[in-house]
């Protein structure tokens, strides 16, 4: 982090600004990217340069890809055009590339690790398994390998949930509305019933 601090100053594009650092991106439509704090001390966007500058040391990448929430959009674009002043070769600049997504909710709110309210994948998947063990114990109680197609049921309309969605749309996590198997979702079901009484 160090390195690119001393690397931006001999650029002269590393200003001062009310006691911290920044890179003014006025030119570029963006606000100013923060390189250190008042005090010293450092930010996200110096460390995410500063793995930009090991990276392109450490690996020949073609493409060095940032798969986060696209409430980081205006972060990543400071740090790809910040990234250009570190002397880096224009391939690694031309390869880097944020990945955005949509933020999913709780019906309450936004999810939040820190206070505890997420939902967890383990919990996700047996919740969903469970569900589908008692449709197929409703639809069909003498099935063979219930609780093999239950799990692979459960699994996939989960999948095929988070499939169905866009990308980079948020969404509402509804355990009624995921482990619906009405519609498409039962398509799921009723392929691995038929597929186990051998039926085409």
């Amino acid at each position: 982090m160090q390195e690119v601090i001393e690397i931006l100053e001999k650029t002269g594009k590393l200003i001062e600004s009310q006691g911290a650092k920044i890179i003014d991106l006025e030119e570029k439509g963006m606000s100013p990217c923060m390189i250190c704090k008042s005090n010293g001390s450092s930010i996200y966007a110096t460390r995410d340069l500063a793995a930009i500058l090991y990276r392109t040391r450490e690996y020949d990448f073609d493409k060095c890809l940032y798969v986060v929430a696209y409430e980081q959009n205006l972060h990543f674009r400071q740090i790809f055009e910040v990234a250009k002043l570190l002397g880096i070769d224009e391939k690694y600049i031309n390869g880097l590339e944020h990945v955005s997504y949509g933020m999913v909710h709780l019906k309450t709110g936004k999810m939040s690790t820190r206070e505890g309210n997420v939902i967890k994948v383990e919990e996700l998947l047996n919740e969903s398994i469970e569900r589908a063990s008692k449709i197929l114990e409703e639809k069909n109680p003498n099935i063979e390998n219930k609780q093999e197609i239950a799990k692979k049921v459960g699994i996939g309309a989960i999948i095929f949930n988070d499939l169905a969605n866009s990308r980079i749309k948020d969404e509402i996590f509804d355990w009624e509305q995921i482990l619906n198997f009405q519609g498409e979702t039962r398509t799921i079901l009723t392929i691995h019933v038929c597929k186990n009484k051998k039926h085409t």
